[in-house]
């Protein structure tokens, strides 16, 4: 519609110089905790800021660089693997909960509002947990996502006066646990050979 509106102009001004920012986390403070993203993880580890952060944890935009691409194949290439797997054995609901993790885990805006995309997830993964008779596992995913939901890291900075970027960005930490938690949920899939 707005292609239509308003030409091509704007919209391929808006694909190659504001979408690739906006995906890297650059358009809004990288270094607040508001934004319970990747990006702003490791900004605030690995980016020297003087005003915003002046004391990173190890100043490096190379280790900056390293560890986001790392991070965004670590997500995509499981995913795109137990999303084939799911496609293939025509298990829907293996492929939208690997469909799900990369677009909460790579939005550049990790706010409360994107745990809801999670939530067909989180259920289908509960019930094939619940399936194939690990009732700790299900739970597990359950409670660890309600935690989620909960955004702690305000009341750490606000009221603690915590600065520490692990117990800053607890939502970001837990939702990796839970990836990784599925991740192993999910190795059954992975044939021996790929090892």
């Amino acid at each position: 519609l707005t292609y239509l509106i308003v030409g091509e102009s704007v919209v391929t001004y808006y694909l190659q110089r504001i979408f690739p920012f906006y995906l890297n986390g650059k358009l809004m403070n990288p270094f607040s905790v508001t934004y319970q993203s990747a990006w702003s993880f490791f900004s605030t580890l690995f980016v020297y800021d003087p005003t915003l952060n002046p004391h990173p944890l190890f100043a490096s935009m190379d280790a900056y660089i390293l560890a986001s691409s790392i991070f965004k194949a670590s997500v995509i290439v499981p995913s795109c693997y137990f999303f084939y797997k799911g496609i293939e054995k025509r298990e829907l609901r293996e492929s939208l909960i690997a469909a799900s993790f990369p677009i909460v885990f790579l939005s550049p805006t990790g706010t409360t509002s994107q745990m809801i995309l999670l939530v067909p997830a989180v259920i289908s993964l509960t019930e094939i947990a619940f399936e194939t008779g690990r009732v700790k596992t299900a739970r597990f995913f359950l409670v660890l996502y309600a935690i989620l939901c909960m955004p702690i890291y305000a009341a750490m900075k606000t009221y603690l006066g915590i600065t520490t970027p692990l117990l800053l960005y607890e939502r970001f930490i837990l939702l990796a646990v839970l990836y990784v938690c599925y991740f192993f949920f999910q190795l059954h899939l992975v044939p021996k050979r790929l090892w």
